[in-house]
């Protein structure tokens, strides 16, 4: 008896594979090919050497790649990271458009993930390029968004100095040019004590200060700093650099206010030669 209920159970069985088999019809089904390995950090290291090197949009392609290689391994975390650092990138670049795109996709995941620090400079990064577009009430939207997360986060200097020179933008749009002075000179110093005076943040800060002079009507003082912000950006820039391109150009822009047209054309041409 013993023997026959084994056989059933065998009868029972093969039945089932038959009806599987024949379900599936009829063919046998070959495994499906092993998923490749996600390549995602070896991609973003070798992006990383390529940014080092000055190589932008070599190093834009590899993190592009390393993103969606991210998302197909289901590593979102990376790929808010990556997408956060592709957006840095497309920034320093001068692709503003793609930078916006990328940061609000960093955005997103950073406020899932309820990072406050990264929300504060994902928010910044933001409101940055909507005040350099002039767009004052959508820039205005994120800067309060980042000065809500300020509250919960740990800032660096570099975060605070970000913050007061967004300050002082929005002081400018808003028609007070005196009253940015004060943002962006507090600004050169914290990053000055964060980084050095010879630091590319240093120069940008140099830059905003005598674009903030110049606004307030003052010449002589904004020459003098968009003059330190060219000497730093020079030294450490590439002359394709937007931020050393933007300095030239205010500095030229300047001299023609205080009437030295023949300088500025002199300047313009004397950087770019």
């Amino acid at each position: 008896m013993q023997q026959r209920k084994g056989g059933n159970v065998s009868i029972r069985l093969s039945s089932i594979c038959l009806m599987i088999f024949v379900c599936m019809g009829g063919v046998v089904v070959s495994p499906l090919p092993a998923q490749q390995p996600c390549r995602g950090a070896e991609l973003k290291d070798s992006g990383k050497a390529l940014e080092r090197t000055g190589d932008r949009q070599g190093a834009i392609r590899l993190y592009q790649q390393a993103e969606r290689d991210y998302e197909r391994c289901g590593q979102q975390v990376e790929a808010v990271r990556l997408a956060n650092d592709l957006a840095d990138l497309y920034m320093a670049a001068g692709e503003m458009k793609k930078s916006y795109q990328q940061k609000l996709i960093a955005l997103k995941g950073f406020q899932q993930a309820k990072d406050a620090a990264n929300v504060f400079r994902a928010s910044v990064a933001i409101a940055t390029i909507l005040f350099t577009q002039k767009k004052k009430d959508e820039a205005s939207h994120y800067l309060d968004m980042a000065r809500v997360a300020a509250q919960t986060a740990t800032l660096s200097d570099d975060d605070r100095a970000m913050l007061l020179s967004l300050e002082g933008a929005e002081m400018q749009l808003a028609g007070s040019p005196e009253a940015a002075l004060p943002c962006f000179r507090e600004a050169l110093r914290l990053w000055i004590a964060a980084n050095g005076p010879g630091h590319p943040d240093a120069g940008w800060a140099h830059l905003l200060l005598g674009q903030g002079l110049a606004i307030a009507g003052r010449p002589e003082p904004a020459l003098q700093e968009l003059q330190a912000a060219i000497s730093i950006l020079h030294m450490t820039q590439p002359r394709n650099d937007p931020h050393y391109v933007f300095a030239v150009k205010e500095y030229a822009h300047v001299l023609e206010m205080a009437g030295r047209k023949s300088e500025a054309k002199g300047m313009m041409a004397a950087a770019f030669q």
